[in-house]
């Protein structure tokens, strides 16, 4: 079971961290890479969003729900892990 959870946990990491990647780059419109970055903003989205509205952007227009994401994530892994033992 705990392997089963650690898969997923990793997989959504790996996910995050290509979703953030991609959005520094800003792939061409209608490439391969504009089309996997919008299906990961359809993914990312609902999970950022209610973030994004508790925290403000830096002040340089930074957004900064991605690192909160990976540590609620982190920390909702860390409860899970710790009630099996």
């Amino acid at each position: 079971m705990l392997q089963a959870l650690d898969a997923i946990f990793q997989v959504f990491y790996i996910v995050l961290f290509v979703w953030i990647i991609l959005s520094w780059v800003r792939p061409e419109y209608g490439s391969w890479l504009w089309d996997v970055q919008q299906a990961l903003n359809n993914l990312m989205d609902p999970l950022l969003a209610p973030i994004r509205q508790v925290m403000p952007t830096g002040g340089m227009g930074i957004d900064f729900s991605p690192i909160v994401l990976l540590i609620l994530i982190r920390i909702l892994r860390t409860m899970i892990y710790s009630s099996f033992g």
